[in-house]
C-alpha cells in the first residue's frame, strides 16, 4: 500500500510537468514570433490583449485535452493509481490551463519591441513561469486538497490581475513615449496583499520571541502587519493619483437594512463555526488557550488585544482584501465573481493551522 500511494504522486508530477513543459516551450517559441509581427495582432478587429489571450486558450487547451489523455491511459496501465490520480486530475487540467494563459502574459508584460525584427525579453519573464510551474508542480505531486486548492486560487488570482493590466497598458506599447494612464488594477490588491502575508509571519514570530503567549502573538502580528502594509498602500496609490474607493452616493434606508443583515450573518456564521471548530481537537486546544490566556491577563492587556484584533486588523485587512483586491476584481468582474474572488483570496492568505492529532 506505501508503494502504491508514493507512485500516485510522482506519476502525477509528471504528466503535470509533461504538459506544462510543452506550454512554456511552445510559449516561448511563438511568442517571439507573434510580437515580430506586432503590426499584424494590432490590424484585428479585437484589443491587443484580447488577440494574445485566445492564442493562450487554445494552447491550454490543447495541454488540458493531452493531460486527459494521459492521465486516462496511466489509469488504465496502471489500476493501483487510479484513485489518486482521478483525485488530483481536476485541479492538473485547471493548473496547466492556468500556466497557459499566465505564461503568454507573462512573457508578454516582460517583452520589449525594440524594431520589426527585434523583441528582447527581459530575465524575469523567462523563469516566473517556470517558478509558477513548479510551485504548482509540488502541489499536484503532494495530492493535498488544501495545497492544490491554495494553488488554483492563486495562480487565477494572478492571471485576472496580469489580463487585466495587459488589457490597460498593452495600447500604449507601441507609444513609448506615452505612459498609461494611472488606474487601481488587481495586481496593487495582490502585492498588498503578498506583503501582509510575508510581514505578518515577521511580525508573528518577533511577538514569539518578545515572550508574548501564543494567543496574543497571531493577533498583534496581524494587525501590526497589516497597519503598515495598509499605511504603504495608501500613501503609495495617494502618491500616483490612483483613485482607491469609488464614488460616495447617498445613503438610502435599504443600506442600512442590508448592513444590519450582513452583520447578523457574518455574526451567526462565526458561532456556527466556532461551534464547528471545537470538534476538532488542534481547534479546541487553540480555543482553550485563548481562552485561559484572557483569563490570566490583566485588563490592560486584554483592551490592548481588543483593540489589536477587533478594530486595528479588521479594519486593514477591508482596505487590503476590499478596498484593494475586490475593487481590482470590479473592473474586470460583476459583483458575484468579484464577491467570491475576494473571499476565496482572504481564505488562502489566512491557512488553517497545522493538526496536532486526530479529531475525537
Amino acid at each position: 500500500a506505501a508503494r502504491m500511494l508514493a507512485g500516485e504522486g510522482p506519476m502525477a508530477a509528471a504528466l503535470y510537468g509533461i504538459c506544462a513543459y510543452m506550454v512554456l516551450i511552445a510559449a516561448q517559441v511563438a511568442m517571439m514570433t507573434e510580437l515580430r509581427t506586432l503590426w499584424l495582432l494590432l490590424s484585428l478587429p479585437r484589443p491587443l490583449a484580447e488577440a494574445l489571450r485566445v492564442k493562450s486558450r487554445l494552447w491550454g487547451s490543447a495541454a488540458a485535452v493531452l493531460m486527459l489523455v494521459l492521465a486516462v491511459l496511466a489509469m488504465i496501465t496502471q489500476p493501483h493509481m487510479a484513485a489518486g490520480l482521478a483525485q488530483r486530475l481536476p485541479f492538473m487540467l485547471v493548473l496547466v490551463w492556468l500556466i497557459a494563459h499566465l505564461t503568454v502574459g507573462i512573457r508578454t508584460m516582460g517583452s520589449c519591441v525594440l524594431s520589426e525584427t527585434t523583441v528582447q525579453v527581459r530575465q524575469w519573464a523567462n523563469w516566473m513561469p517556470l517558478l509558477l510551474s513548479a510551485g504548482a508542480g509540488q502541489a499536484v505531486h503532494s495530492g493535498d486538497l488544501w495545497m492544490l486548492t491554495v494553488q488554483v486560487v492563486l495562480l487565477g488570482a494572478l492571471n485576472v490581475s496580469l489580463w487585466q493590466k495587459l488589457h490597460t497598458d498593452l495600447p500604449w506599447l507601441t507609444e513609448p513615449a506615452e505612459d498609461p494612464p494611472a488606474r487601481l488594477t488587481l495586481m496593487h490588491g495582490q502585492f498588498a496583499v503578498y506583503g501582509y502575508f510575508v510581514l505578518q509571519s515577521l511580525c508573528f514570530m518577533l511577538a514569539v520571541m518578545a515572550k508574548l503567549p501564543f494567543a496574543a502573538a497571531l493577533p498583534v502580528g496581524a494587525a501590526v502587519a497589516a497597519g503598515l502594509i495598509a499605511l504603504l498602500s495608501w500613501h503609495s496609490l495617494r502618491r500616483r493619483g490612483i483613485r482607491i474607493l469609488p464614488e460616495r452616493r447617498p445613503w438610502r434606508k435599504s443600506d442600512t437594512l442590508w448592513t444590519v443583515a450582513g452583520l447578523v450573518a457574518a455574526c451567526g456564521a462565526g458561532w456556527f463555526w466556532l461551534e464547528y471548530a471545537q470538534r476538532f481537537h488542534w481547534a479546541a486546544d487553540a480555543l482553550r488557550q485563548s481562552r485561559a490566556m484572557l483569563t490570566e491577563s490583566s485588563p490592560g492587556m486584554i483592551a490592548g488585544l481588543a483593540v489589536l484584533a477587533v478594530i486595528i486588523a479588521p479594519l486593514c485587512e477591508e482596505f487590503l482584501f476590499r478596498g484593494l483586491v475586490y475593487q481590482g476584481l470590479r473592473k474586470t468582474y460583476r459583483l458575484p465573481a468579484s464577491v467570491l474572488w475576494s473571499a476565496l483570496f482572504f481564505t488562502v492568505v489566512h491557512p488553517l493551522p497545522p493538526r496536532r492529532g486526530r479529531a475525537r
